[in-house]
């Protein structure tokens, strides 16, 4: 399938480059040892030396510069306003850094066959196409230093074909309602066989705006953006998943907002991620695919993608056909290999062999039907592209083993015992040919528990103590819905927020001081939790803290008992030891938690939250040691030792801000104000 895929390449990139040839055809070579832009004629013999000189002197339509192997540095732009072509020896062997742009700017010109970076991050878009063709680029590395969005490609019209985008990064892509993403797609564009992964914007940034992980789509009234035959993968944004569209605009793959139409088809959508650090969970948020009150009009059609799309089945604005919802399974997303390799899922479905006309070929799709701890039940369907007259025989090999074992139908159910991901393979045999598929990672099965433990081995899926994950943060891509993870006994440093969500994490109950969890940085992070709980989440036995703001937020569906909640600090933050919009916080100890200004106190209760036998003491808190407001109910705790440690300071003990929670059954005492119109209680 490999080698079919390849040989269409080359021949669509022929069929696209023979309009160009029939032009003249000028040489850059900045390695040849005649090469000059001031005595250089443009021949293989003297060619140019630099890209930006040839193409100021080369603008006959239909004239061509080849750029030899080399890397060259554009000191200044290069803008294509009339029909010529700039082609490199291929992306593995040409490579422009630009400090400038590179324009695309007239319907018959094209760029292809270079790979672009930059030398530096900085605030330009490394490739601007508004009209004719880039095909068979590969952009990695155009990072921005601060808040420019597009910065590896500004599309505004025309054709990108057969190009890659991978690993690029925007820090922040700006304020207010901006949905800004890598790539910047809008007017009448034509996106077809390219490949976005590992794209990042606004990584660890705080607020909820921005952060389109790999396309901003925003087509304009009248426009069409077209994606065909693409692959959105491993791309990571602030906030939501693969595809969002809205007024105010965010996302991980694909983000799309104000009017027009937006066409996919044929594409897969598969593990992209949003890591926005905030303290409430907003139901937009998608992996996949969202869509909040625009004009655009939305198609998919034949795309394979992660789940059903967020509020997207009740607009009469977003269609979808042929649709497949289910984890891709070609990619080894853990470790970050986007690649589309021989037998691939994404040549099944990003690529559509059977349509493309590659030969007779198939793939498998995984129908779930019952996924638990331990064990996985699936329905494995065949899928046949390009399929020779006549029935087929179909033969399965679902324990890796490399025997075909189970022979039949087209589909096979099967129950996956084996820790970790699993093979599967499947022969099919068809009109005298037999097509042949095999998915490495196909078929995943979490443990009945991950382990985490500081001389764990960091042996995938984490099993047993010997083989544990070092991090939280790995043993949560292992689990499962419902699954357990087991903590042992140490210090872990996490270098982001972990949000705990359906899944239990222990440690010691009989040692809680034994087991600590902690937050990386330099202590100045605006929202550096050590944990977000989310619905189903139950955390117990463990210490967390320090943290800059709240150690512990938690939401609705959560509960979090038996641990202790340390060295909190932060300045206008509510709870810097605990932040509860709702959930259960029982049989915990807060303390050492500093409010050193605004209106902070150790524990903030509010929503429907509910704080229970607790104690909380020695915390120095300018609103109190329990700042409790709307539904929230506080009952059964100790409350003393704490002090209100400003002038300004209100209380040391219980505040009440606003809404009328419930404050009962509890023991206030021993607290200080230190200010003269603050009480203790």
């Amino acid at each position: 399938m490999l080698k079919s895929a390849v040989k269409f390449f080359a021949a669509a990139c022929a069929a696209c480059l023979s309009a160009s040839l029939a032009g003249a055809e000028y040489y850059v070579d900045g390695s040849h040892a005649a090469a000059s832009d001031a005595s250089g004629s443009g021949t293989a013999d003297k060619p140019f030396k630099t890209v930006e000189y040839a193409a100021t002197v080369v603008t006959n339509p239909g004239d061509v510069i080849r750029v030899a192997a080399g890397t060259y540095d554009f000191a200044s732009a290069v803008n294509l306003t009339k029909d010529i072509s700039i082609i490199g020896a291929g992306p593995d062997v040409t490579t422009f850094r630009e400090s400038s742009k590179l324009t695309v700017n007239s319907a018959g010109a094209m760029v292809a066959s270079v790979k672009i970076t930059k030398k530096s991050s900085d605030n330009n878009s490394v490739l601007v196409l508004k009209a004719g063709t880039v095909s068979n680029v590969f952009v990695t590395a155009a990072n921005a230093s601060s808040t420019l969005h597009n910065t590896a490609l500004n599309m505004q019209g025309g054709l990108l074909v057969d190009s890659k985008f991978l690993s690029n990064t925007i820090p922040s892509p700006g304020n207010g309602n901006n949905g800004y993403g890598v790539i910047g797609i809008s007017g009448n564009s034509v996106v077809r066989n390219c490949l976005f992964a590992s794209n990042a914007s606004a990584v660890g940034q705080t607020y909820q705006y921005g952060g389109a992980g790999a396309v901003w789509v925003n087509p304009g009234s009248g426009k069409t953006v077209t994606f065909e035959n693409c692959t959105f993968a491993g791309n990571r944004g602030t906030y939501a998943g693969a595809v969002l569209i809205c007024g105010a605009s965010r996302s991980n793959g694909i983000l799309a907002n104000t009017s027009g139409s937006v066409n996919l088809t044929r594409c897969v959508i598969s593990g992209n991620n949003s890591i926005w650090d905030i303290r409430e969970l907003d139901s937009r948020a998608s992996r996949t695919f969202s869509y909040y009150g625009t004009s655009v009009t939305v198609s998919l059609t034949d795309c394979l993608l992660e789940e059903i799309p967020v509020a997207a089945e009740s607009s009469n604005k977003v269609s979808f056909s042929g649709c497949v919802f289910a984890r891709a399974g070609y990619a080894d997303e853990r470790n970050g290999d986007w690649s589309l390799v021989a037998g691939s899922r994404a040549f099944g479905w990003g690529f559509n062999p059977g349509e493309r006309g590659t030969g007779f070929s198939c793939a498998v799709l995984s129908q779930v039907q019952d996924r638990a701890n331990g064990q996985l039940a699936a329905t494995l369907e065949a899928q046949l592209f390009n399929a020779p007259a006549g029935d087929a025989v179909y033969e399965w090999d679902l324990d890796g083993d490399g025997v075909y074992e189970t022979s039949g139908s087209h589909t096979v159910q099967h129950v996956f015992t084996t820790p970790g991901w699993n093979k599967v393979s499947l022969a099919v045999a068809a009109g005298g040919e037999v097509a042949e598929y095999t998915a490495t990672n196909y078929v995943y099965v979490a443990p009945s528990v991950i382990e985490v433990s500081k001389s764990g081995s960091q042996t995938f899926p984490y099993a047993s103590a010997a083989t544990a994950a070092r991090t939280v943060a790995d043993a949560l891509k292992a689990v499962l819905p419902g699954g357990r993870i087991h903590i042992a006994a140490g210090e872990y440093t996490e270098s982001s927020l972990q949000r705990i969500v359906d899944v239990e994490v222990y440690g010691d109950d009989d040692n809680v001081g034994a087991t600590t969890i902690r937050r990386a940085g330099n202590g100045n992070d605006a929202y550096a939790n050590v944990f977000t709980t989310l619905p189903g989440a139950f955390v117990h036995g463990l210490t967390l803290g320090p943290a800059r703001a709240s150690v512990l937020s938690m939401m609705e569906g959560s509960v979090v008992s038996n641990c202790h909640v340390k060295s909190g600090k932060g300045s206008t933050h509510a709870g810097v030891g605990a932040t509860l919009r709702a959930g259960l916080l029982t049989h915990c100890l807060l303390y050492g938690n500093i409010s050193d200004s605004g209106s902070g106190a150790a524990v903030y209760a509010m929503g429907t939250s509910v704080v229970r036998n607790c104690v909380i003491k020695g915390n120095t808190c300018y609103n109190g040691a329990v700042l409790a407001s709307e539904s929230a109910t506080v009952e059964n705790c100790t409350i003393y030792g704490n002090t209100a440690g400003l002038a300004s300071s209100i209380c040391a003990g219980v505040y009440v801000s606003e809404g009328k929670p419930v404050i009962r059954n509890n023991i206030i005492w021993g607290n200080t104000a230190v200010g003269t119109s603050g009480t203790a209680t």
